[in-house]
């Protein structure tokens, strides 16, 4: 599971958390905002400008938390494509679950 989530204080009020489609279906809010479909959205339509953060939260057990910073919001999105997409990657990405030899 994953989740995107977009303000200032991603634990915030005011904070817009973007998700799995039915992710949370028949699960109590218990006071929690209102998750909206990740599918639907697209960076340019949240709003961010570069310079700005939103945070990606995976693997809600373990919690893996990722802050992004937005260096651009300048492609426009493309009929027959895919999203989200990846760009581009840097570096080598960590392994989710590494050997206990390598911690």
């Amino acid at each position: 599971m994953y989740e995107f989530i977009v303000g200032e204080d991603p634990n915030g009020p005011e904070a817009d958390h973007y998700g799995m489609a039915d992710a949370f279906e028949g699960i109590p809010d218990m006071g929690m905002p209102k998750t909206k479909n990740a599918a639907k959205a697209t960076i340019g339509s949240l709003g961010l400008e570069p310079g700005e953060v939103f945070f990606y939260i995976f693997d809600f057990g373990d919690e893996w938390e990722h802050q992004i910073t937005v260096e651009a919001v300048d492609l426009p999105a493309e009929k027959g494509r895919r999203y989200p997409r990846l760009e581009k990657a840097v570096g080598k990405a960590p392994s989710q679950y590494p050997d206990e030899d390598e911690e």
